[in-house]
């Protein structure tokens, strides 16, 4: 198979490293333009070597190219700058080829219509957003206990924290450079850190959302021209039994030390789960507490999204499946652009 990146940095190259483990026999074509991402490891770390050396890519400057050369790519991972995610999708879906788009497929309501339009229009073109997060067996076991088999009954609120400071994202980089502290780029802890607003989707699939308001704003003295810090809140619906519940998220650029957290109080108890700790703790009036430490590779979650992609480029009608395509992302992401300043 012939596969082709667009863009090789931290992340691109995390879903280069776990492919090629997945499928030996591929050639690897990248659209590279600035290089200045250096080689990393597993733990985003600098290392001596070349990337194209390392892995035997071709890199290519234009997409002509592959025109000239009479290249048929079989699929290809968006992994540029959350700002041209949407006119690289288009150019991948208008040419049939499957396309793993890292989140946010659209950084603006006007890309994120015309993407939409054209996916509707190109429905046996396999497109997927990676959502590494629904892979965490935290998150999938919250799904499950609390909102599947509802096992501390209602849920009545879900509270969702998650903070770190944007200038230990890299550290080959100062965040000043980052795409994340850049408006032109796509940048903003809205679009960036928007996971939590996904995976509350995730778990209130079964709901429909009656209300959402938020605040956003660059709060910090960070050399950035995008929000820092958002609060949002969300009213639901079962479609079941039309009970009301809420959900908050609250993020931030500018949280020291890190926190990602998340609360659900329920009818019979409630759940606080920890992810950077990878720890869940339950507790119900007059029974024992139950904890629950979960021990995974955290890069077990990006393989686990790229074979699910693969997956469905073999099989197109898979039925159990995690990552969401472009149009059932599209609640998510309209919303992270609302809330961008």
């Amino acid at each position: 198979m012939n596969f082709l990146f667009f863009g090789l940095g931290s992340i691109g190259q995390r879903h280069l490293r776990n492919l090629l483990q997945l499928k030996n026999n591929c050639k690897i074509y990248a659209l590279r333009k600035k290089f200045s991402t250096p080689l990393l490891n597993y733990q985003n770390k600098k290392i001596r070597g070349n990337v194209e050396k390392k892995y035997k890519i071709i890199s290519i400057k234009t997409l002509e190219y592959l025109k000239k050369k009479d290249v048929k790519i079989d699929a290809a991972f968006i992994c540029n700058p959350s700002s041209l995610h949407a006119s690289t999708a288009k150019w991948c879906i208008k040419r049939n080829i499957p396309v793993f788009i890292e989140k946010p497929a659209a950084t603006n309501i006007k890309d994120l219509n015309l993407i939409k339009k054209l996916v509707k229009s190109k429905k046996k073109v396999i497109n997927v957003v990676g959502y590494q997060l629904r892979f965490n067996p935290i998150i999938r076991f919250i799904k499950k206990y609390c909102f599947d088999q509802k096992k501390l009954g209602q849920v009545y609120n879900c509270e969702i924290f998650h903070g770190e400071h944007v200038d230990n994202f890299h550290s080959y980089e100062s965040y000043k450079d980052s795409y994340t502290s850049q408006k032109k780029l796509g940048g903003g802890v809205a679009l960036t850190q928007i996971h939590e607003i996904d995976y509350l989707n995730y778990f209130f699939s079964e709901y429909e959302l009656l209300e959402f308001k938020y605040i956003s704003d660059k709060i910090s003295k960070l050399k950035m021209n995008v929000e820092d810090n958002y609060t949002s809140i969300f009213k639901f619906r079962s479609t079941k039994n039309k009970k009301i519940s809420l959900g908050k998220i609250t993020c931030s650029y500018v949280q020291v030390p890190k926190k990602r957290t998340i609360f659900i109080s329920c009818e019979q108890g409630s759940l606080h789960a920890d992810l950077n700790e990878s720890l869940i703790k339950i507790l119900r009036p007059k029974k024992r507490d139950y904890v629950k430490k979960f021990n995974f590779n955290r890069n077990d979650m990006f393989t686990n999204e790229i074979k699910q992609f693969l997956n469905l480029i073999k099989n197109p009608k898979l039925k159990k499946r995690l990552l969401p395509s472009i149009l059932e992302d599209n609640k998510v992401n309209k919303i992270a652009i609302k809330i961008k300043i």
